[in-house]
């Protein structure tokens, strides 16, 4: 087997041809040193030209490079696919680097977790209408889902997606990973400059001392309860709340359906019902309490002061209605995306309008976190009136240390002169496919070849069309796997489109777990 298969397998071992839970052959078991003798330096071909594929190298006049050849590899899993990232920050260490489902943008893993997981709430003008409603799931001022694109699940705050690949992933595994992140970086969610993890308000002699901190939370006011889309003008308190897994009762007090025989498990293990008491405190949350009850009742936002405001209209400043086709602005266009900026995952992955992230040139509100002007509040808050777009000092540092920003910044040549392998499947709840598209993306716009596969076999497109899954492991080094064929980087999208719902059920196309 040769090091130009490397590349490949070191995913493709991993993962058992697009379902959850695959076997892990041994890959190589010889050390970096029995591979590639420090003092050995070979004359070969550049590294995007497959050495079967020049006839006469002469006659071709291909020039020849000094290459020593190793083949040191980094990749992980999941939670374990950050390996790209430490591959990222030090990619003199490593030939082949990969993130097997991982998260690895932290930009677009920011948009999931305030929009997707912390979202769903109505604007605070239709909840306050409706205040004695506030706790009803059903009929009460409850908005839902963050509309979804690519690979995209429908998630909310109150309606989280039960996932069990590698585990019980319910809402407190969920809250573990947010919390997980603001202890790596700092509260990205809520800045509070006298302590990393804690909303303003929050004392730390509370968290460690009080008793019964979820029926006894902290009322937190003014100067920092201020937030631009729930409270604007400071009049409510924000609270500290409580969360947690709930218990599944019984359908139709059926008791041969409780629990997990309940034919609704996978739904109701996740979603929060307001019924039940809970005794898991959101460390780094605060909600807005309305009706003063002391508790978060289902309708009660989630307060996020990530990021002055911004409109998402692109970085020629304008939306459609007033673009005027040549990157610029009229202020009468009327037309359907005349700049050709309008962001899709798939058909204009550079796009930036409508992307979910503040870009240079679009227009922003300079008022701080808070997203409220001083001359409202009476408090001029972090960032506000400097000139400049202000992210969370916290979620700054956080998106300036992920892969994708690596890809923007790194020099060309280095991007090339690594193999690079991503991979995520097309039903991930947590969307681990969206993840890595957006890295790849970067990557791709870089000028590097990049390679997207659906699935590693069964259809036209896939990695290896002609093969059936049960044979592909095992006959790995028949296959051609230099870059000329399948390319010096790789993206697989795995899972069957065509799944059978028992399939689907088994974790076809599901999170690597």
């Amino acid at each position: 087997m040769t090091g130009r298969h490397l590349f490949v397998l070191f995913g493709l071992a991993v993962l058992a041809c697009g379902t959850t839970g695959g076997g892990q052959p041994d890959i190589l078991e010889a050390g970096h040193d029995e591979l590639a003798p420090p003092d050995e330096v070979v004359e070969a071909l550049p590294m995007d030209l497959a050495p079967d594929s020049v006839a006469d190298e002469e006659a071709q006049q291909v020039p020849k490079v000094k290459h020593r050849f190793t083949f040191r590899v980094i990749t992980g899993a999941s939670m374990g696919g950050h390996a790209m990232i430490v591959g990222a920050h030090h990619p003199d260490m490593f030939d082949a680097i990969g993130s097997l489902g991982g998260y690895i943008d932290y930009r677009y893993l920011g948009h999931f977790i305030r929009d997707h997981m912390l979202g769903g709430f109505c604007p605070m003008e239709q909840i306050l209408a409706n205040l004695d409603k506030v706790n009803d799931p059903v009929n009460g001022p409850w908005c839902g889902p963050y509309p979804t694109t690519d690979w995209e699940f429908p998630w909310s705050f109150n309606q989280f997606i039960y996932n069990d690949s590698g585990g019980h992933w319910k809402r407190n595994f969920y809250f573990n990973a947010i919390e997980s992140i603001s202890f790596a970086f700092g509260n990205s969610l809520i800045y509070n400059p006298d302590n990393p993890l804690l909303p303003p308000g929050v004392t730390v002699d509370w968290v460690k001392n009080a008793p019964d901190k979820c029926k006894n939370p902290i009322h937190v006011g003014k100067p920092h309860n201020f937030n631009a889309e729930y409270n604007p003008d400071g009049i409510y308190d924000l609270i500290t709340f409580c969360d947690g897994d709930p218990v599944v009762g019984c359908k139709d007090n059926d008791p041969t359906k409780c629990g997990e025989n309940n034919p609704d498990y996978r739904q109701l293990a996740s979603w929060h019902d307001p019924n039940q008491e809970y005794d898991r405190l959101l460390l780094t949350l605060l909600a807005v309490d309305y009706n003063g009850n002391g508790k978060r009742d289902y309708c009660e936002p989630v307060v996020i002061n990530a990021s002055e405001r911004f409109k998402d209209v692109g970085s020629d400043g304008c939306d459609d209605s007033k673009e005027d086709g040549k990157g610029g602005c009229t202020g009468s266009s009327g037309g359907t995306d005349p700049n050709h900026d309008n962001f899709d995952l798939l058909k204009n992955p550079t796009g930036t309008e409508g992307n979910n992230e503040y870009d240079e040139g679009e227009p922003f509100e300079d008022y701080g976190l808070d997203g409220v002007p001083a001359s409202r509040s009476g408090v001029k808050d972090y960032g506000e009136g400097d000139g400049k777009f202000t992210y969370n000092p916290n979620y700054e540092r956080m998106i300036m240390s992920d892969a994708r920003t690596y890809m923007m910044q790194a020099p060309v040549e280095e991007l090339r002169g690594h193999w690079w392998w991503f991979d995520g499947g097309i039903r991930d709840p947590i969307h681990a496919l969206t993840v890595v598209s957006h890295t790849a993306n970067a990557l791709l716009a870089r000028g590097a070849d990049v390679h997207f596969y659906d699935d590693f076999v069964g259809q036209p497109t896939s990695l290896a069309p002609d093969r059936k899954c049960e044979d592909l492991l095992m006959d790995l080094d028949a296959l051609d796997w230099s870059p000329s064929k399948v390319g010096s980087s790789v993206l697989v999208r795995y899972g069957n489109p065509n799944a059978t719902p028992q399939e689907v059920l088994m974790g076809d196309g599901g999170h690597i777990g």
